[in-house]
């Protein structure tokens, strides 16, 4: 949790007034809960909606289960629109979202997909990670909080920058 909350102190350092709104599923609000461990937070951060289930996807993002059932809870796709419905419903500046299979067991664990979305730009990534339950969700945890770092700084990402949709 140390090199988390690290990470969200620079942050909230070079926010400048940006203010941040996150979706996560399989993460189960641990990116929620590395923001709010830092003093002072409340002054970038909206909030966090943890959507586990298709149903809270469903119900609380609004998003229609046909996209589900097409696509996938643990897609680029899915990812992308949750990232851009939650920058709308929490009215963020940047907001992100985790979505993915954190195991044990079943298919294609450590399979992790994550979304940015900001005012101008739409990304995205794939990450393939490796451990127990508990050290794949802190591994996506620090590699969002990684990437919004960059963000902010305006630095080069590992992420795809895909074209603005609007869902």
């Amino acid at each position: 949790m140390f090199k988390a909350v690290e990470l969200v102190n620079k942050i909230l350092k070079s926010a400048q007034g940006r203010s941040f709104g996150f979706a996560e599923s399989c993460s189960g609000g641990r990116l929620a809960a590395a923001f709010t461990a830092v003093p002072s937070i409340s002054s970038i951060f909206k909030g966090s909606l943890v959507v586990y289930s298709n149903q809270a996807k469903e119900n609380i993002l609004g998003i229609d289960s046909g996209f589900l059932n097409k696509y996938g809870a643990v897609s680029y796709e899915t990812a992308l629109l949750m990232a851009l419905k939650t920058r709308k419903l929490l009215d963020c500046d940047i907001s992100s979202s985790i979505t993915g299979y954190a195991g044990p067991g079943g298919r294609e664990v450590g399979k992790i997909f994550i979304s940015i979305s900001t005012e101008d730009k739409l990304l995205f990534q794939q990450y393939q990670l490796s451990g127990s339950r508990v050290e794949i969700q802190n591994q996506i945890v620090l590699k969002m909080l990684e990437n919004l770092l960059k963000i902010v700084n305006k630095e080069e990402t590992d992420l795809i920058e895909t074209k603005m949709i609007d869902f």
